[in-house]
């Protein structure tokens, strides 16, 4: 909808048949949303939040590769760290990103706030993790 308002639709109809999911049960109120002026500036500021919105899921993609091919060489300790009870994907993510940070001292301790891995993935990397 956002696109193709940036590109220049204005016809509230249109804009409104674009919608999807739960959205589309509120049709009639979006149309009535939907009818107003909009500004070469405002296509442009959308544009912009658009582009912005790609980019950033495209650093987020390079961070998960990144933080996956991290986790790969770890296979083992990520073996065992599941081996233990009560672990699942959640956990696990949650563990990886613990050590990752401990190996590389992403977020040193500091007194304000800080947040300590469980004993498990003390256990299971040999390592902790304290972040703020």
């Amino acid at each position: 909808m956002l696109q193709a308002i940036q590109q220049g639709e204005s016809d509230p109809q249109v804009l409104a048949e674009l919608a999807k999911g739960r959205l589309r049960e509120k049709l009639p109120m979006l149309r009535l949303a939907l009818d107003g002026r909009v500004q070469a500036h405002h296509q442009l500021l959308i544009g912009e939040l658009l582009d912005h919105l790609d980019y950033l899921d495209r650093v987020i993609h390079r961070v998960e590769v990144n933080i996956a091919a991290l986790v790969a060489k770890e296979e083992k300790a990520v073996e065992l760290l599941l081996a233990l009870p009560a672990t699942g994907p959640v956990t696990q993510n949650y563990k990886n990103y613990c050590y990752y940070c401990s190996v590389h001292k992403i977020f040193p301790p500091t007194k304000s706030s800080y947040l300590v891995c469980t004993a498990q993935a003390e256990s299971a990397f040999n390592s902790s993790c304290i972040f703020s």
